[in-house]
């Protein structure tokens, strides 16, 4: 008896081992990293081409703008700038939104390099004043140091005012796709689907119809 139940309580104890390794491995279980917003007061290190740069707001102290998309949560420089910051564990991107501070009008042109342990890894299109935010997703993960630098794109404008909206690390494991928080587009006007009545195709007119 002894000898047929020793192979099935190794036999049971694998099994158990199978699940427990399954169930930990679980896309559910895993440990997700926190997105952790960026701020200027974390760099180790940060030089500014003209005044101070400031966390949530612009260069000239106003709210942080580029084009029409305003955010309350950023950081305000001015081209030429450098901004290093220590990456923390375990994180996979440096994301925000960048570009010409919108005090600025149409005057100025920027870019930004972002640089991971000094090996660059991302460099943005020129932007130009009016223009809406670009997206910047640049891969960190494993390096100890991001640097930001901000340059002048050449036009020879003395405005190059530059904003970075939510900044932000990321622990995605494929490149975050960017989209702008409460910003609508409005469409024009909707059609009713064919097989609804609880729908309109304009706003009401009195509040019966609401």
């Amino acid at each position: 008896m002894r000898e047929q139940f020793v192979p099935r309580l190794g036999t049971l104890s694998t099994m158990l081992r199978s699940l427990v390794a399954f169930v930990l491995a679980a896309p559910w279980l895993q440990a997700q990293v926190p997105d952790r917003p960026l701020h200027l007061r974390d760099a180790t290190s940060a030089t500014c081409g003209y005044g101070t740069a400031h966390d949530d707001r612009s260069i000239d102290g106003l709210p942080l703008a580029v084009g029409e998309v305003t955010a309350e949560r950023g950081i305000g420089t001015h081209a030429p700038a450098e901004l290093t910051f220590a990456v923390p564990a375990n994180q996979r991107w440096f994301t925000c939104w960048f570009g010409v501070a919108a005090e600025r009008g149409t005057n100025g042109s920027i870019a930004l390099r972002v640089l991971a342990d000094e090996r660059e890894v991302l460099t943005s299109a020129v932007t130009r004043g009016g223009a809406a935010p670009l997206w910047i997703a640049a891969p960190i993960l494993g390096a100890k140091t991001m640097r930001l630098v901000v340059t002048d794109a050449g036009d020879g404008n003395g405005a190059d005012h530059a904003n970075l909206l939510w900044p932000t690390w990321r622990g995605h494991e494929v490149a975050p796709e960017g989209h702008l928080p409460g910003v609508v587009t409005f469409a024009g006007q909707g059609k009713a689907p064919a097989d609804s009545l609880l729908f309109a195709d304009r706003p009401a007119q009195q509040f019966v119809e609401a």
